[in-house]
Order: C-alpha cells, then structure tokens, then sequence
C-alpha cells in the first residue's frame, strides 16, 4: 500500500492542493454534457467471447447472469499473486476508440470484503483509474482515452501541454492502435469476486473551432490562474472573494487543528524509530 507523507504545514498545504485538484479537474473537464451521451459496447460477456481475454495465473474467468438475464463478466482472484488481473483482447482490431472520451465499464463487488480495482487502457499503468470497491457496491470506472488527433490549427497553439480543456489527454501514440483493456485488482483479499458488465466507449472529443481559437480563447487562464471559459461554485472571480476565501480557510483551521500526536513536520510524535536504510 503506498504511503503518504505529510510535510510541515501539511493540513494548510493539502487543503491548497485540493483547490487546485479541484480547479485542475473542473478545468480539464470544462465540457458541458447534454443529451444522450455517446455511448458503445466494446466487449459484450458471451462464452463465445472467451478467448479473447487472458488470465494471469490463479485467477479465473467466466459468464453469468444477473436480473432480467443480464450478462456479467465473472472475474475470480486469490492471493496466489499480489496484483492479479484479466486482459480483454480486441483480436478483431474493431475499436476505433478515437471516436470516443471515455472507456467506461460498471464493477460489481459480491463479496464480503473492499477490492482495490483498476482499470487500464492496453494493458498500460500509466493510463488507469483505480477505486476502492466496498462489499455489495457496483461503481462505474471511467478513464481518459488519450487523444492524437488534435486539429492541427488547436495542436500549434498549446504547444507544451498534454492536458487539454475538456478533458482531453494528449497523446504521441495513435488512438486507434489501442486493442487492450486490463482490469487488476490490488493486494485481493481471499476469494476476490469482480462482475464486470456494460465495458464502453463513452463520451464525444470535442476540439474548440479554428474561429474560437483565434478569438478570445486564449489566454486560457484568468488573473487568478484559473481556467477562463467555464464556472463552478468555488471559482473565484474579484480579489475580495480572494480574500474571503483565505479568511474561511483560516478560520476551519483553527475549528480543525492537525492531530495532537503529529510534529511540527507532520509526522507522527509517537510512531515507530525505525532503522534508516538509505532507501526511501
């Protein structure tokens, strides 16, 4: 499991950095939805379909229903490896994931226990999204398709940036040469149970106009470093809502002191003296 370290002024400095999380996701997914959203099955559960998924050892696969005769994929773990997972292999080479935003799947957790579970684009880490599943919750996991195919008029204009307005996600790879999904559960407990159903392509790619570019769109960002073409609740506008902000934030600090047990560092006064390896 990883391990979070908190600094000096680390409740101050954490309550910064979840503004700016905030302000970041609100700025990469500025896009409004309306209407039926786009939406695609990519692998439908089916015996015949079988084959296309790869197991890694330990682990199991297979097909069942639900209500109204609904078809779930049936992902069974142990503990026999610390991260195992399945690979759903589109050996068709029929995705065009370019014409969507998202990949989208719905998990089941049937079992007794919380499963860490991620999923991933082409069997690649660095391109998943990750939530912990409790015991009987069914969760929708959603992540980012990267994107090549930036217009070339928008690509010469944010040269340097690989998170786009919208949500985008700019990617040197191309789109479409993307033919496999991993779902892989972390550290399961025994007997891990996933029902994974309804795995998709989601959403549109929308690219602002050649004429939106070349108006007002850029600078993106406002006096405040915030993202200029969109609003949301929290978003400041004056300096006196500034102001405002720092004053409420000062005054739930002192209704929320950090923990007595914690040093002027962060860390924790009266855990463990540990041995230092020269490791981190």
């Amino acid at each position: 499991m990883p391990v979070i370290i908190f600094y000096p002024y680390s409740l101050k400095i954490m309550r910064k950095i979840m503004m700016l999380l905030i302000t970041g996701w609100i700025f990469f997914n500025s896009g409004c939805k309306s209407g039926k959203e786009k939406s695609s099955l990519l692998f439908v559960p089916e015996e015949k379909n079988l084959s296309a998924i790869e197991a890694s050892v330990g682990s199991k696969v297979g097909i069942v229903s639900g209500n109204e005769n609904k078809q779930f994929l049936k992902f069974e773990c142990g503990r026999q490896d610390p991260a195992p997972f399945i690979i759903i292999h589109d050996r068709s080479r029929s995705w065009k994931l370019s014409d969507y935003h998202y990949l989208t799947a719905n998990i089941t957790n049937p079992g007794p226990s919380e499963i860490m579970v991620e999923v991933r684009l082409d069997a690649n880490g660095w391109g998943s999204q990750g939530s912990m599943i409790l015991p009987g919750e069914t969760r929708t996991l959603s992540i980012d398709i990267p994107q090549n195919n930036i217009p070339e008029y928008y690509a010469k204009k944010i040269i340097g940036m690989y998170n786009l307005p919208d949500g985008i996600i700019k990617s040197d790879e191309v789109t479409d040469s993307i033919h496999k999904i991993s779902f892989l559960v972390s550290c399961p407990p025994k007997d891990a149970i996933l029902l994974i159903s309804d795995i998709r392509g989601t959403g549109e790619v929308k690219f602002p106009s050649k004429a939106e570019t070349e108006g007002d769109f850029f600078p993106l960002l406002d006096e405040f470093g915030q993202y200029r073409h969109a609003d949301w609740p929290i978003k400041i506008h004056s300096p006196e809502e500034l102001k405002a902000s720092a004053e409420e934030e000062e005054a739930d600090l002192e209704a929320h002191p950090r923990p007595a047990e914690w040093d002027k560092y962060g860390g924790w006064m009266n855990g463990p003296r540990l041995k230092a390896t020269g490791n981190f």
